[in-house]
């Protein structure tokens, strides 16, 4: 409940913030091969002094289709989804937050089933992305959920195990 609540406030004050600061780097498309051999992308954009990073997943099917030809245009207002949270990823830039959107994995081209979600390959997964932006900053990485989304965010703190990953989930608004 603490952390529910410790989110809804976070969520408050990002929803305040300045959309229209400069970012350090626009916004890409990175994909990187994870340890189990899929290819998995993400959107990434990173502030000028990072806090923490955050990595965030969409709900639903979580199949963003960052590996269509052409490319998605992502830049910081581009490529509005229809998941809420997809939408704010400007939000926690602004207020200094490396972002980390996830797509599916290149193995799961329809999108991510609840029993994927779950999966130890899911797990491996996220970490690789999170070893990934730990490599990028040294920060807390987090991980927030929407919806199907926080099933994914609570596999990969659990799987974690380890200092500076931490997990928060939200219903669907």
């Amino acid at each position: 409940m603490k952390r529910a609540l410790h989110l809804i406030v976070l969520l408050g004050i990002l929803s305040f913030g300045n959309g229209n600061r400069a970012f350090g780097e626009e916004a890409s498309i990175v994909s990187i091969a994870t340890p189990r051999g899929s290819q998995q992308s993400f959107i990434l954009i990173k502030p000028d002094h990072a806090i923490a990073s955050v990595i965030l997943f969409a709900g639903g099917s979580g199949n963003l289709q960052l590996n269509r030809v052409p490319p998605p245009q992502v830049g910081p207002y581009a490529f509005v989804a229809g998941n809420f949270l997809v939408r704010s990823r400007v939000k926690f830039v602004a207020h200094d937050f490396i972002v980390a959107v996830i797509d599916a994995p290149s193995d799961r081209p329809r999108g991510m089933s609840a029993s994927f979600r779950l999966s130890k390959d899911h797990a491996i997964d996220i970490g690789a992305i999170a070893d990934y932006l730990k490599r990028q900053v040294d920060v807390p990485v987090w991980l927030v959920g929407t919806s199907a989304g926080s099933w994914s965010a609570a596999r990969g703190a659990i799987a974690a195990g380890r200092d500076g990953i931490a997990a928060s989930s939200m219903a669907s608004c």
